[in-house]
């Protein structure tokens, strides 16, 4: 696979997954209603980083006794990251 072949297909993944952020998920329409619209995103993905930073915090220790168990370490990542948005 030449070079030429890697951009293209990371060119095309790059716009397929804009078109399904815009259309499927409103993520356009809240970016551009308005300047609150501009501050609930901030907020959303200042929330997002910091579930995904608490999760990895938890989860870290336990997949270091998991680890020979592999299989294992997405549910319980999957598992605690639930129980942080829930708990918060």
């Amino acid at each position: 696979m030449s070079a030429k072949e890697v951009i293209a297909i990371m060119f095309a993944c790059i716009l397929a997954n804009n078109y399904v952020f815009q259309n499927f998920f409103g993520v356009e329409a809240v970016a551009l209603d308005s300047e609150k619209g501009i501050k609930c995103m901030l907020f959303n993905g200042l929330t997002v980083t910091a579930v995904l930073i608490v999760s990895t915090l938890i989860t870290w220790p336990i997949n270091a006794m998991l680890a020979s168990a592999s299989y294992l370490q997405t549910l319980v990542f999957a598992i605690v990251t639930t129980a942080v948005v829930y708990i918060a």
